[in-house]
């Protein structure tokens, strides 16, 4: 499944050692899906690789994460979970060597600082 919207929060990384004795590492994110009720979706990322990806991420940025759905029951009672395993920003213009090279203005049409 893909989400799209604007980051507005990075929580920290948290880690731990599961019953099997196996070290586990997660965080999580929020995005502003831009809905009139419900707006704001929680996704976790698990592992160094999932982990990585989130380094460069700003807040205020437009990102396209591609995630799981899933539930677990739990006494009978379901809980949903999302977890993420592509987080990308989107309205970032890539930048060419030649541009920056040349001093041509390649912020694109946006104007954040960034």
């Amino acid at each position: 499944m893909e989400l799209v919207g604007k980051l507005i929060k990075i929580n920290p990384a948290k880690g731990g050692t599961s019953k099997k004795g196996t070290e586990w590492k997660s965080q999580s994110i929020v995005l502003d899906n831009g809905s009139d009720f419900n707006n704001e979706v929680c996704i976790e990322a698990f592992g160094d690789k999932g982990i990585s990806q989130l380094r460069d991420l700003k807040i205020g940025s437009d990102m396209k994460v591609l995630c799981n759905i899933y539930s677990q029951e739990y006494n009978g009672t379901y809980y949903n979970k999302i977890s993420g395993y592509h987080f990308a920003s989107i309205n970032q213009t890539p930048v060419s060597p030649t541009q920056i090279e040349e001093g041509i203005d390649h912020k694109g049409g946006d104007d954040l600082p960034f």
